[in-house]
């Protein structure tokens, strides 16, 4: 059965007014697949202050190799990352104690769970 147009919002840089327009109702999940730049994740950060129960999803082999980003996007109670070139995750110091949901992909490299 295809997925409802609205069920996913996808998000590609540059992020345009369009692409953070309200979330409809039958909203599950805010994607970004892609290299962000730092104005990017600022923009991003205030468009999901509005949906926290909405998880947001960073994918893809062209984007960050660390998760340093996730400090703008820190208040944002579910996460999931799928960055199979990730090297650390280091950048989770980042997140907040009160995190609902936080997914982590696999990785070509190793990577320490010691955070």
């Amino acid at each position: 059965m295809p997925v409802p147009p609205d069920y996913v919002r996808n998000l590609r840089a540059p992020l345009t007014d369009a692409q953070l327009a309200p979330l409809a109702p039958e909203c599950r999940l805010v994607q970004f697949g892609g290299a962000m730049s730092g104005s990017d994740v600022r923009r991003l950060a205030a468009f999901l202050q509005s949906s926290p129960e909405v998880p947001f999803r960073i994918f893809g082999t062209d984007t960050a190799r660390d998760l340093d980003f996730l400090e703008l996007l820190a208040g944002h109670p579910r996460i999931r990352i799928d960055l199979p070139l990730l090297t650390s995750l280091d950048g989770l110091r980042h997140l907040t104690p009160d995190m609902v949901e936080l997914g982590i992909g696999s990785t070509k490299a190793r990577v320490s769970l010691r955070i």
